[in-house]
């Protein structure tokens, strides 16, 4: 576990929702070379989203040149993830020959379309997240039924509420999908005479804990309550038991390590 590949996804992703939740999954499980191969079921779970969902935002993630992924061999099939964000071309070739077992040349054009895609999503008029149309034979006229009338009725929107947006963007969440969640939260820190700015900076807070930033990078509204008080006087964490003491290695570590030192790559983390 490694906290670079959280840290490239925080600063160089372009995804948000669901999508930057299954990133940072997949990150909480990477090593040092943003490698990982966590399973759909654990993806799923860190991401708050159906194992259904996951498959489709995985496809999504892929599209968008900053996840690639390979089918391992064995009997469990393993799947292999590498996060792109913040990596040069190069880099990303280097990281499917050797991680990946992707064959050079196709590793360098993979590369090459990853960072094209990545480029592309960051350009100014860029629409990273829009769906290309799944059935484009489909008549764009409209039928007569449905003709709007002359005179349109319009529809004033709701002003936003900036606390709740903070609140959403702390947790990573949707609006659509948890909207109630974050109102909850948002109107018992309007209560407590918080600010947006003061719950954007909560973040900072959270991740000041080292087994919070590797473990749980991104809290729920019900975290940002009950943690409230102590982020706001500048508590800070308590040294967890597990950090002070190194962890000993699994089995599946220990057989990890000794196969990939077989093969002559670095350890995993």
């Amino acid at each position: 576990m490694s906290g670079r590949a959280t840290t490239a996804v925080y600063d160089h992703s372009t995804h948000d929702a669901s999508r930057l939740l299954v990133m940072l999954a997949i990150a909480n499980a990477a090593n040092d070379a943003q490698v990982a191969w966590p399973g759909i079921d654990e993806i799923a779970r860190n991401a708050r989203i159906s194992e259904r969902q996951a498959q489709n935002v995985l496809r999504d993630l892929e599209t968008s040149g900053e996840l690639c992924r390979s089918l391992g061999g064995g009997r469990r099939n393993t799947t292999r993830y590498l996060i792109t964000c913040g990596m040069d071309e190069a880099r990303i070739a280097q990281m499917l020959t050797q991680w990946l077992e992707v064959k050079a040349e196709q590793a360098i054009e993979i590369a090459a379309q990853c960072v094209a895609r990545m480029a592309a999503a960051k350009a100014p008029n860029a629409q990273p997240n829009a769906q290309p149309d799944a059935r484009p034979d489909v008549p764009t006229e409209t039928p007569p039924s449905a003709t709007p009338s002359a005179t349109p009725v319009e529809t004033a929107e709701r002003p936003r509420d900036p606390l709740f947006d903070a609140v959403a963007a702390v947790a990573v969440m949707n609006p659509s999908l948890c909207g109630s969640r974050i109102a909850k939260a948002a109107n018992l820190l309007r209560k407590a005479s918080a600010t947006p700015a003061q719950v954007s900076e909560f973040r900072t807070w959270w991740l000041s804990d080292t087994w919070r930033a590797s473990n749980t990078p991104v809290p729920t509204p019900e975290q940002i309550l009950s943690n409230w008080e102590k982020a706001r006087q500048g508590v800070t964490p308590a040294p967890r038991p597990d950090q002070a003491a190194p962890q000993k290695q699994s089995v599946a570590e220990r057989v990890i390590n000794r196969r990939m030192g077989a093969l002559g790559y670095e350890k995993a983390q």
